[in-house]
């Protein structure tokens, strides 16, 4: 696993902390109801610095959902020195996996979903 990678588990795990009410006990659901990228940056000492929208299937709500749970968590870990860019930040990619009752998990750390056979 890369150190880009280790750290997105280490970020995940972090939001999946601070909102641990939202998230989906167990698997997730076979057809998920929303799948939402956020693009975003973090800077040394592991603040937020910015997120945008990186894919989504047009679910606002979900967007608007994952979008306040990243930024709930700031400050995630600080990163490595050895993955700090030379604008002092970290951009990382990370996948909300909704089921239809609103909760999600990270893919970074998600369960395998329910099989849906």
């Amino acid at each position: 696993m890369s150190g880009l990678d280790q750290y997105k588990v280490a970020a995940a795990q972090r939001v999946t902390e601070v909102n641990a009410r939202e998230i989906t006990p167990g698997n997730p659901q076979p057809m998920l109801r929303s799948v939402v990228s956020l693009e975003y940056w973090v800077d040394r000492g592991g603040n937020v610095t910015r997120v945008a929208l990186y894919r989504s299937n047009g679910d606002h709500e979900a967007e608007r959902i994952a979008i306040a749970s990243l930024r709930r968590a700031s400050p995630l870990p600080a990163p490595s020195r050895a993955l700090v860019d030379s604008s002092g930040r970290v951009r990382a990619v990370e996948t909300w996996l909704f089921n239809n009752d609103g909760r999600y998990q990270l893919r970074s750390v998600a369960a395998p979903q329910i099989d849906g056979q």
